[in-house]
């Protein structure tokens, strides 16, 4: 049983929810669902997923950045928690380049 904990973990579940971009005509509360999920898995595991995944975490950004071009607020607003979740364990530095194209609020 051991040996399984390695197959299914954090970086698997936040690989396949954020594989596809927010679309702006999404349903809020699924898009919302899925941010959720990704925020709170990074909470617990964002140091399982940095080291080895590195590009994991670029992907997970990308994705929140999505988020910000949706119509509700509260999507806009959970995408936000998710960057900021990143942006508290890897610093300006690591964020920064995949922040370029956002708009001012």
């Amino acid at each position: 049983m051991a040996g399984y904990k390695t197959l299914i973990g954090p970086s698997v579940v936040i690989s396949n929810l954020t594989k596809t971009q927010i679309a702006t005509s999404a349903k809020p509360k699924q898009v919302i669902g899925n941010l959720q999920l990704v925020h709170r898995l990074l909470e617990k595991h964002i140091h399982q997923i940095i080291d080895p995944h590195f590009s994991l975490v670029s992907q997970v950004v990308n994705f929140a950045n999505g988020g910000f071009k949706h119509q509700s607020a509260e999507v806009r607003s959970q995408s936000f928690h998710v960057i900021l979740e990143c942006y508290k364990t890897l610093g300006r530095d690591s964020i920064k380049v995949h922040l370029t194209g956002l708009r001012l609020a």
